[in-house]
Formats: C-alpha cells, sequence, structure tokens
C-alpha cells in the first residue's frame, strides 16, 4: 500500500510538472498541429485542377498540408475568363476544407512583370540602366532599357523586359493589373480569407549577375528577342527622376558627378556612390514595397497575428528578393536588403538546397535576413520558399526525409515559420508528405508563437559596401572589387559563420544600435569575446550543431539540431539564472520527456540530423 501510494504521488507530481513545463495550450497543437502551423505547398496555376472541395481535399488528407499558394492559369495570363473561374473555384474550395490560401503575384518569376502584362501598352515603365560607355568620347553617359545581360532574360521562367522598381507609377500598374484582379475576381468575402501575396525574386535588375547553365537556357520561353548586337557595358539602375530626388535630398546636382558611380576612388567619389545607392534604396523602399505593403493593408480583412492575436493586420505582404547569399550582390540588385526587407509584413528567403549543411557553408545568410528584418520590425513570421532543386539538378535526385526535417529545423532555429514547398509530392509519396507537414506543424506549435532571443547583433556594413561599389560589364565577379569591399564581405560573412559554428543565436543590423543589451559584433575578436562569455555552449564543441534561442510565456526554449552525419554525444550548459527542470520534445515521433539540468548542464544526444527542442519551466 505505501509502495502503491509513493507510485500514485510521483506519477501526479509528474503530470503537474510535465503540465507546468509544456502548457497544454502548447501541447494541443503539438500532438496534432492544425493548418496554421503546417505548411504550404506551391502549386502555381496547377491549381485549377483542384475546383472542388473532394479534389482539394487530397491536399489536407492525403499529403498533411496546411495551405497552398497559387495563382490564376498561364494561358492568356491575367486575362482567360474560364482560368479565372477555375481559381475561383479551387479558392473557395480550399476555404471551404480548412486549407490557408497565399497568392503568388507572378506567372512564373520575377516579380513584378505580371507575365509581360505590366509593360504592355506601359512601355515608360521598363526598368532603365544609366551606361557608361568608354568609347563614346563626346558624351559616355547614356540610358537605356536592362533587359540583355540582366536577370530578366538570364533565368529559367521566361526571357522577358523587366518593370522598374523605382518608377513612381509602375507598382500601382502592377497592383492594378495582379492583385486587384484578385480581389475583384474572388469577391471581398471570398479575398478576406487569403492571408498573403508572395513576390517572387524582385530586384533592381540592372546588373549581370551571370548567365544561368546552358542546358537550361536553350529550353527557356524567350517572350522578348534579345538584341545579339548590343554589347555589355557597366551599368547603374536609372529613373528619370532620380536626379531631381538627388538634388532634394543632397542639395547638388547628380550629372556633373555621374562619373563616380563608374570608378574613382577620392572621399568625394565614394560620398556619391553611398549617397546615389541610399536614395535609391529609399525609392525601392518606397515605391515598390511600400507600396505593395501599403495596398495589402487597405485590400485586407483584419487577419490576428499569432505573435499579438489582439492586434489586427491586414493581409500580408510577403515574397524574398533575389540573390540573397553573396553580400557583394546587394547593393545593385538591392541598394539595401535590410531596408527592403523590413517593408514586408512576411519577409522571406529561397532555399533551393536541402542538404542541412548549408547554414554552415554560408545559407545562414538567406534566413538571417529576412529573420532579422521581422525582428527589427517586431514581427514574428519568416517565410521560406524551400525544395531540393540543387540536388535535383545536382543529379542527387530527390533527398530523403530525414534530409527535409533537418532542413527545415536549422531555418526554423533561425526564425522560419513559414514553409511553402517545392518539395514533389508523387516521387515520395503522400505518407512521406505527410510526416513532413506534421513535422514542421510540431516546429511551430512551439516556435511559431515564441520569440527570437538572439545574443548578439551583427554588424552589416552596406553603407561601406555602397561606398565601394563600382558595376561591372561582365558578369558580377567578386574576385574583380576592391580590395575594401572583398575585407567587408569576408569579415561580415566569416564572422556570422563564427557564430552559426559556436550555437550563438543572432541578428544582423545595417546601423549601430545605440540602446539595447545586445553585444554589437563586426570582427572576428568581438565574436569571440561574447564566444567565452555568459552564453549556451556545448560540450565538446561541433560547428555541426545549430542552437536556436526563443522564449515564450516566460519560458526558454532552445532547438538543437545535428546536420553532421555523425551523431553527436554532449551538454548544454545554459547561461547562469536559467530553470533547472526542462522538458525534451522530440519532433519526429511528438515524445515529451522530463530531463534535469543540474549545475544548469542538460545532457543530451542527436543522432545524424536528428532535432530535439528543450522547453524550461
Amino acid at each position: 500500500m505505501k509502495h502503491l501510494l509513493l507510485t500514485i504521488l510521483c506519477f501526479c507530481c509528474s503530470a503537474v510538472y510535465g503540465a507546468s513545463a509544456v502548457p497544454q495550450s502548447w501541447k494541443g497543437e503539438w500532438d496534432s498541429p492544425s493548418a496554421a502551423n503546417r505548411p504550404l505547398q506551391i502549386i502555381h496555376g496547377g491549381v485549377v485542377h483542384y475546383d472542388t472541395p473532394e479534389k482539394m481535399s487530397y491536399f489536407k488528407d492525403q499529403c498533411g498540408l496546411g495551405g497552398i499558394v497559387c495563382n490564376v492559369g498561364s494561358k492568356d495570363y491575367l486575362y482567360n475568363e474560364d482560368e479565372w473561374k477555375l481559381f475561383v473555384s479551387a479558392v473557395k474550395s480550399a476555404r471551404e476544407i480548412g486549407l490557408r490560401v497565399w497568392i503568388y503575384d507572378e506567372d512564373g518569376y520575377p516579380s513584378p512583370e505580371a507575365g509581360g502584362v505590366v509593360l504592355r501598352g506601359h512601355p515608360h515603365l521598363e526598368v532603365l540602366s544609366l551606361i557608361y560607355d568608354a568609347e563614346r568620347k563626346d558624351e559616355p553617359f547614356y540610358t537605356r532599357p536592362a533587359y540583355e545581360f540582366t536577370h530578366a532574360s538570364n533565368n529559367y521562367a521566361a526571357g522577358r523586359r523587366y518593370p522598374n522598381p523605382l518608377h513612381p507609377e509602375m507598382t500601382p500598374r502592377f497592383l492594378e493589373v495582379t492583385h486587384a484582379q484578385y480581389r475583384d475576381r474572388l469577391g471581398l468575402e471570398l479575398f478576406s480569407q487569403v492571408e498573403a501575396f508572395f513576390t517572387d525574386e524582385p530586384s533592381l535588375n540592372a546588373v549581370n549577375i551571370g548567365q544561368i547553365p546552358e542546358e537550361v537556357r536553350v529550353r527557356v520561353r524567350i517572350d522578348d528577342p534579345l538584341d545579339p548586337d548590343l554589347k555589355p557595358l557597366p551599368m547603374v539602375v536609372w529613373c528619370d527622376d532620380l536626379p531631381q530626388r538627388y538634388q532634394e535630398k543632397y542639395g547638388e546636382d547628380l550629372m556633373p558627378h555621374r562619373k563616380s558611380l563608374f570608378f574613382g576612388d577620392s572621399e568625394q567619389d565614394k560620398a556619391v556612390r553611398k549617397n546615389f545607392w541610399s536614395l535609391v534604396t529609399e525609392l525601392n523602399r518606397d515605391r515598390f514595397y511600400g507600396k505593395i505593403q501599403e495596398w495589402c493593408q487597405e485590400n485586407g480583412s483584419l487577419v490576428p497575428t499569432p505573435k499579438n492575436p489582439d492586434v489586427p493586420l491586414r493581409i500580408a505582404s510577403s515574397g524574398h528578393t533575389l540573390h540573397e547569399e553573396p553580400t557583394h550582390a546587394h547593393v545593385p540588385l538591392d541598394g539595401n536588403k535590410m531596408e527592403v526587407l523590413m517593408k514586408m509584413d512576411v519577409p522571406g528567403l529561397d532555399m533551393l538546397n536541402s542538404d542541412p549543411k548549408a547554414v554552415v557553408y554560408g545559407a545562414w545568410r538567406a534566413a538571417a535576413f529576412p529573420a532579422s528584418a521581422a525582428y527589427w520590425t517586431d514581427r514574428r513570421l519568416v517565410m521560406t520558399e524551400i525544395s531540393d532543386f540543387s540536388q535535383q539538378m545536382g543529379g542527387q535526385g530527390e533527398v530523403d526525409l530525414e534530409t527535409m526535417y533537418a532542413a527545415a529545423s536549422w531555418q526554423a532555429a533561425l526564425g522560419v515559420t513559414e514553409f511553402t514547398l517545392y518539395y514533389g509530392i508523387k516521387g515520395r509519396g503522400e505518407a512521406v508528405h505527410k510526416q513532413y507537414c506534421e513535422y514542421v506543424g510540431r516546429l511551430n506549435a512551439v516556435l511559431r508563437n515564441a520569440e527570437m532571443v538572439p545574443e548578439a547583433v551583427l554588424y552589416y556594413p552596406i553603407s561601406e559596401l555602397q561606398e565601394e561599389y563600382v558595376p561591372q560589364a561582365d558578369p558580377l565577379d567578386f574576385q574583380k572589387m576592391s580590395p575594401r569591399t572583398k575585407q567587408l564581405v569576408s569579415d561580415f560573412e566569416g564572422v556570422g559563420t563564427f557564430l552559426v559554428k559556436n550555437q550563438i543565436p543572432f541578428v544582423v543590423s545595417d546601423k549601430r544600435l545605440t540602446t539595447g543589451d545586445k553585444p554589437f559584433i563586426e570582427t572576428g575578436d568581438d565574436a569571440k569575446k561574447l564566444a567565452s562569455g555568459n552564453v549556451a555552449k556545448i560540450s565538446p564543441k561541433s560547428e555541426w550543431i545549430i542552437l536556436g534561442r526563443f522564449q515564450r510565456d516566460s519560458r526558454d526554449i532552445y532547438l538543437l539540431l545535428n546536420t553532421d552525419e555523425n551523431s553527436y554525444e554532449g551538454a548544454l550548459t545554459l547561461p547562469t539564472g536559467k530553470a533547472r527542470k526542462w522538458c525534451q520534445m522530440n519532433p519526429v515521433d511528438g515524445s515529451i520527456t522530463e530531463t534535469a539540468a543540474p549545475n544548469g548542464t542538460i545532457s543530451f544526444r542527436l543522432e545524424p540530423k536528428q532535432t530535439l527542442i528543450f522547453v524550461g519551466e
């Protein structure tokens, strides 16, 4: 009897402890993730094949998805009545069965071409480049459309002329032919149930980032023929009122100083470049990203955010920019990548590589910028467009389920919440896809409503990179850039990689913070000093362990992922004063076990590509 009473007492204590460590509000979602926490499948115009609830239920019931990202079909894009009817029926069906709906705002990519519709009848809205041609002795500077040698003519979707994000009339035109059409076709009631617009790979475009593989290029549709006689020349983005805006902002005439945009090492040259690209950033931010965000705020319905359920947010502007990883490309593509991403309600990234070790090799850069943009604007949701495109293009085929798990986990550790998928379903099978969706749902059950807790702020030297940037006629080549540019990029990317390898969560910022308790990291010495201080540490050391730190309902949360092919066994030593009682949560099987932290240390074992989440009392 005595033993029975002791057993009952221990069971009751365990139940009470477990309830306090993992609240029931979390556990219900953990056990059975709702659509809000599950991934969305990108199906583009193929949505028209699922125009009834019975057909649409395939994605929910067989595949375990939480929603879809879709757009009207490509045939006579935006003008085909039959395609619109099928699209509306599909969206209605998705909502009837409880699937979330995002709208992809393009036919192919990159946005904001609208499949060529934006420029149709409005050729003056095409993106311009200012050209420097040394062979023209009398007037080496002139403008021409930025099409040949740019991403608009070198992508996997179609060769199409590109609209100018800096032109004040362009984005209203794009919104009129795209966003407003979706609103009007769906009707206000159905449109009010759309969560977000997905804008894909917009850029300033006026730079040569290189040619896609020739075996692919020959198969890409060319809507707008290229001029074979046009020669490649250095270029920077341009719009007609840019000189006027420059005069208003800086009180001087830009035109006599145009040469400084193309060459020169004097302080005046660098000042002109910094001023120019700072202005371009503002115009890009306000005339393109900001206008889309404003339209969404004005036309969407009130939807509570997961982070602040009582604070309304209208339909979200989301998507991702072009070429996130190479820091040296940020100036010509965006002006300032952080600045423009902060104008997205749900900033995002493009992750074509499912190898989980990619995060250590530099993919952290793709996630750090949108996650930081969300952090600095007091938002939580961060989107990823994820696939195993790199593996398939490299002949490795589709990655396995464990690899998909790990690729999701490192992005979740860095702040990602909204997983939009290009993973194929049929090849792996619906059952595997469903397991993956449940895994992501469990990650989000704990993390989506949690706050990121960075240990440091990594300085993003974009102002200095603006001073140094001079365009190249040939494809953008890091090795041909100035010594200072190479040093700035090397320092930024090297320190960021050090922080990742040493399990130190961080955000990036383009300017020094004057308030706050986060150390500001500029150099390797700064990073090493932080690593030796009062932060969470694993022992033994391993560069393949990824750590994400969060807080929710006053509880500390640590996500640990092993990206390696070998198992890892060690301990996590927590900063002083942290909880001594913890729960270990396994997102694969849904198990939750109690674990102690004697002397502030949690012992753990991670199998290859395994993730564990630790929640403190």
